[in-house]
């Protein structure tokens, strides 16, 4: 037995999170974490919120945004003199959600 793909969460009582992802190279066109992935949110979609943990990573954010997850925006503090003498003490960062979803089987 080979594993070829495999996904990381966190699951509590309201949120599974996304933690990380694995898929060997040679069977990467499988797209198994996908099937994965979606295969969470329909198991979990009626009591839980499914949360990618976003990313500012283009390729890993359109590979979430294939999922239809919801935006939502978050502050951020930033610890850099240059960011606080600029005037930015908060930041919105894009982080991605999965809230609801109704074509699971």
């Amino acid at each position: 037995t080979v594993i070829i793909n495999l996904i990381a969460v966190y699951n509590d009582h309201k949120t599974i999170a996304l933690l990380g992802t694995f898929n060997d190279k040679d069977y990467i066109k499988l797209s198994g974490s996908s099937f994965i992935i979606d295969n969470v949110i329909c198991e979990n979609i009626q009591t839980k919120i499914f949360d990618f943990e976003g990313s500012d990573i283009p390729s890993i954010e359109e590979f979430f945004s294939g999922f239809r997850p919801e935006l939502e925006k978050y502050p951020i503090i930033f610890n850099s003199k240059k960011q606080l003498i600029k005037g930015f003490f908060w930041q919105q960062k894009n982080r991605l959600k999965f809230k609801k979803r109704s074509f699971c089987l």
